[in-house]
């Protein structure tokens, strides 16, 4: 038995549909009241990770646990942090009790402001606290998915046909950007990239990702072992500006944002809403580093055929396409 925890996420849903077209037995962990489905060959417990007592009958009988759960995101009434402290805490501890064979994490890749943005620091701690358990782990440092970092530059295109998307969970402060930046490239021909035109970042597709969270289960290289993942290429954001032209067929402008920007939305928003903070510190992140990774050799090891840019956006390019057509 296999357990997903963070299984209704976009990144935790991608996963338990691999592994329940595997055939593998799945136990997905998911709150009372959230976006859980229900899929054929899945068996779902409800409760919150930030209960003992909710935590221990899901681990009973599991062998590998993958866990995606965050709250950079929160749902209505969540501290901020309480899953990656508590919840996470709780996890390992029934793992341990339970004696799970494997624990796989999704993590971000090490940057010098990974100590400036909480969800970052937080991910880091975590890797030390699995490391520590004395579960067999694999970590899996990946970069931004390009299922939502191509779409706050200014287009809802990547979220066509998302299955619980990222940006469509309930939080005021992503929808209100959302909906400010949303759709500029398609009415006004412009692309609002963060940090330098010329930052490169290898994005991943969500459902790539997932393959590798899912291939690594048994896998003889994967035993306590950290992986730095990531997409086939390297693109610049004029790159990615590039490659939207062509699939709108329209020129697309890009207009450069200064990291300092986010860094002082980060810190202004600080006392006021911290999920609102931390987004803003994301981005900044994001402006302001290169994550670019080499997968030659890591992406055989695991089976995965990784997913361009362009590949990704044409296939949601023919979703609206195909939607168009049957609205018409």
């Amino acid at each position: 038995m296999i357990l997903v925890v963070g299984a209704t996420g976009q990144l935790g849903t991608a996963v338990v549909r691999a592994l329940t077209a595997a055939g593998c037995p799945v136990r997905a962990f998911a709150r009372p009241g959230s976006a859980a489905r229900c899929v054929p060959g899945l068996e779902l417990v409800l409760g919150d990770l930030r209960v003992p007592a909710d935590v221990d009958p899901a681990c009973r009988g599991v062998e590998a646990v993958i866990c995606t759960a965050n709250s950079i995101l929160p749902a209505p009434g969540d501290r901020v942090g309480e899953v990656e402290h508590g919840g996470y805490g709780n996890l390992l501890e029934s793992c341990r009790r339970h004696g799970v064979k494997q624990f796989v994490f999704i993590s971000a890749p090490v940057s010098p402001l990974d100590e400036k943005v909480p969800p970052i620091r937080w991910k880091r701690w975590n890797e030390g606290r699995i490391r520590e358990s004395g579960i067999s782990y694999t970590i899996f440092r990946a970069p931004p998915f390009m299922d939502s970092w191509l779409a706050v530059i200014g287009s809802r295109l990547p979220l066509r046909g998302s299955e619980n998307p990222t940006l469509g969970r309930p939080f005021w402060f992503s929808r209100a950007y959302l909906g400010a930046v949303g759709n500029l490239m398609e009415r006004k021909g412009w692309a609002l990239v963060q940090g330098p035109a010329q930052r490169t970042t290898s994005f991943l597709a969500v459902r790539d990702a997932a393959a590798f969270l899912v291939n690594a289960i048994g896998h003889s290289s994967a035993r306590d072992a950290i992986f730095d993942i990531g997409g086939p290429e390297a693109l610049s954001w004029t790159d990615v500006v590039e490659i939207y032209s062509r699939i709108l067929g329209r020129p697309i402008h890009a207009f450069a944002v200064p990291p300092a920007v986010y860094r002082a939305q980060q810190l202004l928003w600080k006392p006021f809403s911290a999920a609102a903070s931390n987004q803003m510190g994301l981005i900044w992140l994001l402006a302001s580093c290169d994550s670019v990774v080499d997968m030659r050799e890591t992406a055989p090891l695991f089976g995965v055929r990784l997913t361009t840019v362009e590949e990704f956006l044409r296939e949601k390019a023919g979703l609206e396409e195909q939607e168009r057509s049957v609205l018409a």
